[in-house]
Formats: structure tokens, sequence, C-alpha cells
């Protein structure tokens, strides 16, 4: 189908989108689509296919091709993009929490290790400029982190954006485009006529 969707494992969308990859792969390999498909090098969605769709001689098996076709698709429409949003907002959620989080651990273990070192090294005036430096290696540490997760929660936005983007353009194609048939096409098993 040409299809891969970015799911994680814990997307409900992955199990029904291979459910119905399987079952048109099946309906296409019985109507002898896939064979022909991988013959020419066409992917799924040009006007070659069409021609190869509507080019299966058994009606019957040419409308339970389309429908097959037509039920994965319609749900990639309906599904993908969501997904997608989803995965990419909780995403986003993690870095916003993190962002609202100053990461006091480790600074403070090194503004420790700066103080004690100083302290071994020049007795209380290495201590106090252990702390110096260490202040300001943590605060490098928490700004560097912070950073990090800025620049993470700003990529997020701009995938969301863009799926947003791409479910706003498809939503604004035609049926035939998005799906790459028609619903009279799936009844009939005739293409339309232009």
């Amino acid at each position: 189908m040409g299809l891969t969707p970015k799911v994680d494992k814990y997307s409900v969308y992955r199990d029904e989108w291979y459910r119905l990859t399987a079952e048109c792969e099946v309906a296409e390999s019985r109507a002898g689509i896939l064979e022909a498909m991988k013959a020419r090098k066409l992917y799924s969605g040009t006007d070659d296919t069409r021609r190869i769709y509507f080019g299966v001689p058994d009606i019957d098996l040419r409308r339970a091709t389309i429908a097959a076709h037509r039920k994965l698709m319609l749900y990639v429409q309906i599904h993908y993009y969501e997904s997608q949003i989803q995965d990419e907002s909780a995403i986003l959620s993690k870095t916003r929490l993190n962002l609202s989080y100053w990461p006091w651990k480790i600074p403070a273990l090194i503004g420790c290790a700066a103080v004690y070192f100083g302290y071994v090294f020049a007795g209380t005036v290495g201590a106090i400029s252990g702390g110096l430096v260490g202040f300001f290696a943590g605060q490098a540490y928490i700004n560097n982190t912070r950073q990090v997760d800025k620049h993470a929660a700003d990529a997020a936005e701009k995938v969301i954006a863009s799926y947003r983007k791409q479910q706003a353009e498809n939503a604004a194609k035609s049926e035939i485009d998005r799906i790459h048939f028609t619903l009279e096409e799936e009844k009939s098993g005739q293409p339309r006529s232009w």
C-alpha cells in the first residue's frame, strides 16, 4: 500500500491499520492486483492503479477489492493524523512539564563537589571559590537542560502544526483524490464517468 504510519507500541491505531492493510492486500492478491502493480512497479493511488483495479474481470471481486481499499483509506484519512497528533501532543506535554521544573539534583551535586574539592585543595577560600564555580556550573547545566527541552517542545509544536495542515489539506481534497475510489465506484464496480 505504500503507507507506513509512524505509530508507537501504545497506539490503538496501529492494530486496526495492520488489520485493514492485511484485508486489503488479501483482496488485492485474490484479484491479481498486487502482482500487476509489482510487475509495473506502481504504488497505490495512481491513475494506472485505478486502471488495474477496474481491469479485474470479475465484477464482484472488483467491488470487494475496491471496498477493502476504500475502507483502509477512509480509516487512514480519519485516524492517521489524529493518532500522530496525539503521539506528538504526549511528547509536547512531557517537555512542557520538564520546562516547568528546574533540574536541581545534578546542579546540587556539582555545587557540593566543587565546594568539597575547593575546601580539600585550598581550605575555606577554596570552598568559597568552589561554591561560586558550582553555582555557575549548575546554572549552566539548568540552562542547557531547559534549552534542550524548549527545542523539543518547539519541534513537537511544528510537527503537530504540520499534521494539522496535512489533515486540513486532505479534508479539502475531493473524495477521489483522497480515497482513490468513490462510493458509487465501490457499489457499481465501474469507473465514474468524467
